[in-house]
């Protein structure tokens, strides 16, 4: 496809458009045709959009294809499957193998992971915004005035998704509450640490979290026989990795890009009058930030759980209504629920009635 892709760069910068019905495959040939089909000319000029469209099923590698468009399309009938990185063994597994490929495949699925969260993210954010009208009704009827935004999110979509996509939607509920109690616990009790807070590399800061995880796990487990020599060492290692994950997400780029772009939706407009006010271009951004960071966070945090949720376990296979609900795509072709940024951005209101015009003498 490289001749053909550089063919259609060359005739102009306009959109690419990439039709998608692939079982997957190779992962590196997958970021080989993402990394084309996002060149620049050799003049600088801008990078073509990708509107990427799945006609039938994007899976595994093609999943990952289909995320990375700017614009995502799936035909009603199609599939988006994910799953967690495979490898295929020629050569007899060892001790010293499987612990090379354990490590790598997680490492891995943690990349592809955070990969899919920063490119679709903005897609997620959006559902959650449009649909924040209706949490109060959820509330209502879940007769539950305490959940917060983000639990009547996860619960109205609940009620639109099928089996699998609830399986998957409960599993990064899961790991979010996983994010939860470690940060309150852990954090909270490291900060307590210089070399947490001022450490002078990083392994003094892992070292007081990694304390504090240990003491986090084994206060979980109550059973007198448990103990970390037979399943807590496991336990240790994926909440450890677990909350560096969630730190290293939680002041980032990434997350000042969603407010920056989505902070309308989000700030009343007695908020956005108060920064139109300020002056100063870097104190109204911060103080924007200040305003957007504690509502935005949890929706990002939970997304980054959703993604790490998709590559793990062997079966995550969506159909084009519950990727469009998750966040995954943008636009199920032809449907009209769950809205598309499409046609939220093309829709025009109908203009009021116009009076019939009244003639000035009746007779005439």
């Amino acid at each position: 496809m490289t001749p053909q892709l550089i063919s259609l760069q060359a005739q102009s910068r306009e959109p690419i458009s990439v039709f998608i019905d692939s079982r997957g495959g190779n992962t590196f040939q997958a970021e080989a045709l993402r990394r084309l089909l996002i060149a620049p000319d050799q003049d600088g000029g801008p990078i073509c959009r990708i509107i990427t469209i799945v006609t039938g099923r994007a899976a595994s590698a093609a999943a990952d294809l289909l995320a990375y468009g700017d614009y995502v399309i799936a035909y009603p009938g199609a599939t988006i499957f994910f799953h967690g990185v495979r490898f295929t063994l020629d050569d007899p597994l060892t001790l010293e193998k499987a612990s090379e490929f354990a490590e790598s495949l997680r490492w891995r699925n943690d990349l592809f992971a955070m990969s899919l969260a920063k490119c679709s993210v903005a897609r997620f954010v959006f559902r959650y915004a449009i649909m924040r009208g209706e949490f109060p009704d959820y509330r209502n009827r879940a007769g539950k005035q305490e959940l917060t935004d983000l639990e009547c999110f996860i619960g109205v979509i609940s009620e639109k998704l099928s089996s699998t996509g609830t399986r998957v939607l409960q599993h990064a509920r899961r790991r979010y509450e996983r994010y939860e109690y470690l940060v309150e616990r852990v954090v909270r009790r490291s900060a307590r640490y210089r070399k947490f807070n001022q450490p002078t590399r990083q392994a003094e800061f892992e070292e007081i979290v990694l304390k504090e995880v240990i003491s986090a796990v084994a206060s979980r487990h109550k059973d007198p026989n448990w103990t970390f020599q037979r399943a807590g060492l496991t336990q240790l290692s994926d909440d450890f990795l677990l909350l560096l994950e969630y730190l290293s997400c939680y002041d980032s780029e990434d997350l000042q890009r969603v407010c920056d772009r989505f902070g309308s939706f989000f700030l009343s407009a007695e908020e956005q009058n108060e920064l139109k006010a300020v002056a100063d271009d870097g104190e109204r951004q911060q103080r924007k930030l200040d305003k957007l960071k504690p509502v935005v966070r949890p929706i990002w945090l939970f997304f980054v759980a959703l993604c790490h949720s998709l590559q793990e376990g062997e079966e995550n296979d969506l159909n084009a209504a519950d990727a469009c609900w998750l966040g995954l795509i943008d636009e199920v072709l032809g449907s009209y629920e769950p809205v598309s940024l499409r046609a939220f951005v093309e829709w025009q209101p109908d203009p009021p009635p116009q009076p019939e015009p009244q003639l000035s003498n009746p007779a005439t």
